[in-house]
């Protein structure tokens, strides 16, 4: 044990080298740099996991798979831009995070006393509608009344019944099967009437440009 975590001191020290030190502006462009340098390639992976376990393992498990609320980094399917650059951005000033450049987006609660409330029956109908673009079991007769509600309500994040790309808003695309929470009706119905509003922190402060550019390249690494 204490061997390995010796090699891969060295391999960090190594991958990292002269450019701890580079302007945390520079990150994007590092990591771009390094994903072409194929000679150093797989000492700053290893760098760049070594990073991953001490700020994101805890979270997003040791194999980048998520949990419940967490997204899963090994999935094709991204609520945000995945290109290298992206990801830098994602983990310099994370999603809705204490940071003014942080990446943003809301999904609302519409149980409740304000301007876009729902009856508890428009959100059941929301439910099914929303089971039926992703392809799920649901009643036909529900999605159907739903229709003009999904439009008031969802269609500008999510896309229509067709679907839409909406990788700007930070929304999933629904007919790509993407469940941070679950696609049980009871779990879909507590999203829709209580909101979700789960926070990736920023971690400019935290992390050097060479950290934040190896973390984003092996981040990238994962996806399959």
């Amino acid at each position: 044990m204490i061997r390995s975590l010796a090699l891969t001191a060295v391999l960090v020290a190594v991958a990292l080298g002269s450019c701890t030190l580079a302007p945390i502006e520079n990150a994007a462009e590092m990591a771009v740099r390094i994903a072409a340098d194929d000679g150093n390639n797989l000492s700053y992976r290893l760098a760049g996991r070594q990073v991953f376990v001490d700020h994101c393992a805890a979270c997003h498990g040791m194999d980048g798979s998520g949990s419940v609320g967490i997204p899963d980094l090994t999935s094709p399917y991204s609520l945000w831009p995945q290109s290298l650059e992206d990801v830098v951005q994602t983990v310099r000033f994370g999603i809705r995070a204490e940071q003014a450049s942080t990446r943003s987006s809301l999904m609302p609660g519409y149980l409740g006393d304000h301007s876009s409330h729902l009856q508890i029956e428009e959100i059941l109908d929301l439910v099914e509608i929303t089971l039926k673009v992703a392809g799920l079991e649901h009643d036909a007769d529900a999605a159907l009344r739903a229709e003009p509600t999904f439009r008031f309500a969802c269609a500008e994040c999510h896309g229509l019944v067709s679907g839409i790309d909406q990788q700007w808003y930070g929304a999933p695309l629904l007919q790509q099967g993407l469940w941070l929470y679950g696609s049980d009706r009871a779990t879909v119905f507590d999203v829709i009437a209580r909101g979700r509003a789960g926070v990736s922190p920023a971690f400019e402060n935290v992390l050097s440009a060479s950290e934040i550019a190896t973390v984003a390249l092996y981040v990238s690494s994962l996806r399959r």
